[in-house]
């Protein structure tokens, strides 16, 4: 009898242990799914601080680039996508189920890129009577062009190969990922203005069914990028 109690028992152990040790690895296999425009990858350094930030709290990460539009729609829906790498505090309105990781990742400026290298834009109004395009899914952009004409396009590329056309004067885009687009299609006779229309601040969005993470994922992307700051400031500090 003894024999069969303590045979019980350690039967029952070993199961209790075998599903703790399932749930454990269950856990650690947490995965979100972080949306972003198409012409986004993962080698863009913002994927790479959130990246490194949920991997300090034990989750891992997967970037899924969508058309603009696309990306901003699933991120809220919360099926698909998880997160949003990346959206301006405008989202907060738009987007209800997604939680704002109240750290700011970098500023993003919005730029005019041109076909006519001697245009002169200080403003939003100084596009008007212009065939402008921008991606759809900026809803900043959209804002701001208030009753002027425009027409979105689903990526920032197709922006370029209609001004490359001449079907547009001007295209309306984020500054730095339209700029890596632009070097990488190898396209001729595209200019990007200055001054920028604008300066804004970028956030992570987080759908709300993930909003246990929101704490220690803001704590672990402000250690991030602080660590990240400091690196820029001993390079720029070391050289002659």
């Amino acid at each position: 009898m003894k024999h069969t109690i303590a045979n019980g028992f350690i039967a029952g152990l070993c199961s209790l242990l075998i599903a703790m040790s399932a749930g454990s690895t269950h856990a650690s296999e947490r995965e979100i799914v972080i949306g972003t425009l198409s012409d986004v990858d993962s080698s863009h350094p913002t994927f790479q601080l959130v990246q490194e930030a949920y991997r300090r709290i034990g989750v891992s990460t997967r970037l899924l680039s969508l058309p603009y539009e696309r990306s901003e729609y699933e991120a809220n829906r919360g099926r698909i996508v998880d997160a949003e790498l990346a959206r301006t505090s405008e989202a907060e309105t738009l987007f209800p189920n997604l939680v704002k990781i109240d750290v700011p990742l970098q500023p993003v400026t919005v730029t005019v890129f041109t076909s006519n290298p001697n245009l002169v834009v200080n403003s939003y109004r100084d596009l008007q009577n212009l065939r402008i395009d921008t991606v759809r899914g900026m809803q900043v952009v959209v804002s701001r062009l208030g009753d002027l004409p425009f027409t979105e396009v689903a990526t920032i590329e197709q922006t370029f190969k209609r001004l490359e056309s001449g079907r547009s004067d001007v295209a309306v885009l984020p500054g730095d990922v339209a700029s890596t687009v632009l070097e990488r299609m190898d396209i001729r006779g595209i200019y990007k203005l200055s001054p920028n229309l604008e300066e804004l601040l970028l956030y992570h969005w987080l759908h709300q069914q993930h909003a246990d993470l929101a704490e220690p994922l803001a704590n672990a992307l402000r250690e991030v990028i602080q660590e990240r700051d400091a690196q820029q400031r001993l390079s720029k500090s070391n050289k002659p």
